[in-house]
């Protein structure tokens, strides 16, 4: 039986969702994609912004607008898609409604084993968890965020946007397996002339993707390679074998966002590694059948 899945995705923070959203979108093969929910991302509120929203509420809007542009360049507009929180949480014990929230929810009591793969900030989903307190008991999250335990800096963008969704979803006794980005996800590096080769004649889903990478590897100066972030997420549950995972303490998270290594609340699930070549060949084979019809 296919996973039933929503994709949680602040779509316009950079590239690196772009490409996660069509992975999935072109892998019914593999799961029930049920829909996808924009979430908030404002990359100010942490001091190293590159202007790409003006406030959470804009980029939420942005991202919204992204996922169905993405949608018309697939030819494939089947998967509903929800707007998501407006603002940041104000606190670890205080939700922010919102339509994505709240189809989370609903859909959770439609679908039995719902997974929300979240590759943004943890606002939509830890708020359908303050919203209903049992549905904990009827869905697993997938959260790509912070890094790995033994890594020196935990300040990652996704975590540090709403700390206190982070919090929240620690907090509750959801399932959950937390994708790190350091060590694990940033494997998955490529080079502006390598992503072409992929995309080349891949119709003008292939052609946007290779512009958005070009035009951000350019207007951030990356140097060489970059990193697409978000498939690592997406990977876990249409290329399973390309992902190793590993049973660690599920800690605590402080204030600051770092880990409380004082407070275990339970167990949960990481991903420790992952097969670069065989994820990166899923995906940029799928977006080229697409383009073939």
């Amino acid at each position: 039986m296919k996973p039933s899945i929503i994709l949680d995705t602040d779509t316009y923070n950079e590239i690196d969702d772009q490409f996660a959203v069509c992975y999935i979108n072109l892998a019914k093969d593999k799961v029930n994609l049920r829909g996808f929910t924009a979430v908030p991302f404002f990359v100010h509120s942490f001091g190293t912004g590159t202007g790409r929203s003006t406030d959470p509420d804009n980029g939420m809007e942005k991202s919204y607008d992204e996922i169905v542009k993405l949608r018309k360049l697939m030819r494939d507009e089947s998967v509903p898609v929800y707007k998501g929180s407006r603002s940041f949480m104000a606190d670890p014990e205080t939700p922010v409604k919102s339509e994505a929230a709240e189809f989370i929810i609903e859909e959770s009591k439609k679908v039995p084993g719902l997974t929300v793969i979240g590759i943004g900030a943890a606002t939509n989903i830890a708020s359908a968890l303050l919203l209903d307190d049992t549905l904990a008991d009827r869905i697993k999250v997938i959260w790509l965020g912070s890094n790995e335990y033994d890594c020196d800096d935990f300040k990652e963008f996704n975590l540090l946007q709403d700390i206190n969704a982070v919090r929240a979803l620690y907090d509750s006794r959801v399932p959950l397996t937390q994708v790190p980005c350091l060590s694990v996800a940033s494997k998955l590096k490529i080079s502006v002339p390598r992503l072409r080769a992929y995309l080349a004649n891949c119709g003008p889903l292939g052609d946007y993707l290779a512009e958005i990478f070009e035009d951000y590897v350019a207007r951030y100066d990356y140097a060489e390679n970059k990193v697409i972030w978000d498939i690592a997420a997406v990977a876990t549950v249409i290329n399973p074998e390309a992902v190793k995972t590993a049973t660690a303490p599920r800690y605590a998270v402080k204030e600051d966002g770092d880990w409380d290594r004082d407070k275990i609340l339970g167990d949960m699930t990481v991903v420790t590694d992952l097969d670069r070549e065989t994820v990166f060949e899923d995906v940029f084979s799928r977006i080229r059948r697409n383009a073939d019809g």
